[in-house]
């Protein structure tokens, strides 16, 4: 995923997900492309996803 454009309220994005890709919906100004996440609690929706992160 590649983010083109970040707004007040919205992020668009570009790319395809494979099945069982996750992405972080939420803190993206806290990482890097790149960097290990881990997933500490995760509470799908559908339409959206979103977790808690701890970086590494």
């Amino acid at each position: 995923m590649e983010i083109i454009h970040r707004g007040d309220d919205a992020v668009f994005v570009r790319g395809t997900l494979r099945d069982g890709e996750r992405i972080v919906a939420g803190g993206t100004a806290r990482i890097v492309p790149g960097q290990r996440v881990n997933i500490t609690s995760e509470k799908p929706t559908i339409g959206s996803a979103s977790a808690s992160l701890t970086r590494e």
